[in-house]
């Protein structure tokens, strides 16, 4: 199991850490929280009730839209051993066990990364249930649940005259319903809407209809957030919060 516990562990350390640790102690805290007890659980509870495969890509689109900073890309989801995870660059991971067996030395549910380690050998650091971080949902009647996320490459900045134009490209696992008129249903909203540009250019970005390509203005160096919300061809809707700074 030892490469199992290398594939998987450290970045959310990094945001852990963020709350109130750091310099000195961090690898001192990398060990607390590494060690530190597991609280038990009925089996029912570890997921909320969804399909613990479609509840992992959910974390996974939850780490990749709020910090992309350390979960860069899109990339492919792969699963070796009980452990379900995603590889980003610079040597990152992020993974979650399910269907732990006694023995294994991981915990069900349970969310582990992995960074190169500054200090040695990298480190696994398990920082708690996957229900600590989101509340998996199910949605739609078609296959798998319907999850939305940033595509690989993406946001991306163009100065322009007096600011940045932001491109940003949302992709789904599902194609995306279009409004009577074929363009893109749904919503999406920029906050704050300080300097945007009132008009967005919005449209699909592949044939498929399984991505949405949104560029705005914005002034340089201000912090923004774009909130989505896009119904499938089967009716159901996801959404999705990707936190920006215009350089």
């Amino acid at each position: 199991m030892k490469t199992i516990r290398r594939l998987i562990a450290l970045v959310l350390f990094t945001i852990l850490t963020a709350c109130g640790g750091g310099g000195e102690n961090e690898p001192q805290a990398t060990s607390q929280v590494a060690s530190r007890a597991v609280p038990l659980r009925a089996p029912l509870d570890l997921y909320n009730g969804v399909d613990p495969r479609v509840a992992a890509e959910q974390l996974f689109a939850y780490g990749q839209a709020t910090y992309p900073q350390y979960f860069a890309g899109n990339p492919t989801t792969q699963d070796f051993g009980v452990v379900r995870y995603r590889a980003y660059p610079g040597g990152v991971y992020l993974g979650v066990a399910i269907g732990v067996q006694f023995g294994d030395g991981l915990t069900e549910s349970g969310v582990y990364t992995i960074i190169p380690s500054l200090w040695g050998p990298d480190v696994m650091v398990y920082v708690g249930h996957l229900l600590d971080f989101i509340t998996p949902t199910t949605g739609g009647t078609g296959t798998g649940q319907f999850a939305l996320s940033v595509a690989t490459g993406y946001p991306q900045y163009t100065v322009i005259n007096g600011g940045v134009m932001v491109t940003l490209v949302i992709a789904s696992n599902r194609a995306l319903a279009p409004t009577a008129t074929g363009i893109v249903g749904g919503t999406i909203m920029v906050t704050p809407t300080t300097g945007v540009s009132p008009a967005f250019s919005v449209g699909y970005n592949d044939v498929e209809k399984k991505s949405v390509r949104i560029q705005f203005a914005a002034p340089h160096g201000m912090a923004y957030v774009v909130g989505v919300n896009f119904p499938d061809t089967t009716g159901a809707t996801a959404t999705l919060q990707v936190p920006l700074t215009a350089p």
